[in-house]
């Protein structure tokens, strides 16, 4: 199991975003890249080499659409990071959006072939 997380540094006047993936067994850092996770492609290619060398076969990220497309593309099961979504619902109150966003991110409206555990 993999976890990805972007951050954002500044240098040199500019912003750039790094992607760190973790074993999320051990919280040991596998890798840590420039990756503007926006782009599915540059998410892809960051994290394939690393699902083909360690075996990844379950990935946790926050709920952007990016990391959903990429996982499916590799096949992965993609599972809501907890972290993400206990901010979210604390940051916003909203506890039935959050409920919505879960059922939106476990496919039911679209299709249920992953779902979210945990």
């Amino acid at each position: 199991m993999l976890g990805l997380d972007v951050g954002y540094v500044k240098g040199m006047g500019e912003t750039q975003s790094v992607m760190a993936a973790v074993d999320m067994g051990d919280g040991r850092p596998v890798a840590i890249g420039y990756v503007d996770e926006r782009y599915p492609q540059a998410v892809k290619r960051f994290l394939q080499p690393l699902v083909q060398q360690l075996g990844v076969n379950v990935v946790v990220t926050n709920d952007l659409i990016t990391y959903r497309t990429v996982t499916d593309q590799l096949d992965l099961e993609h599972q809501l990071c907890q972290f993400h979504l206990r901010r979210w619902v604390g940051r916003t109150g909203d506890v039935i959006g959050c409920l919505t966003m879960i059922d939106r991110f476990r496919g039911r409206a679209t299709c249920p072939k992953r779902p979210l555990r945990g």
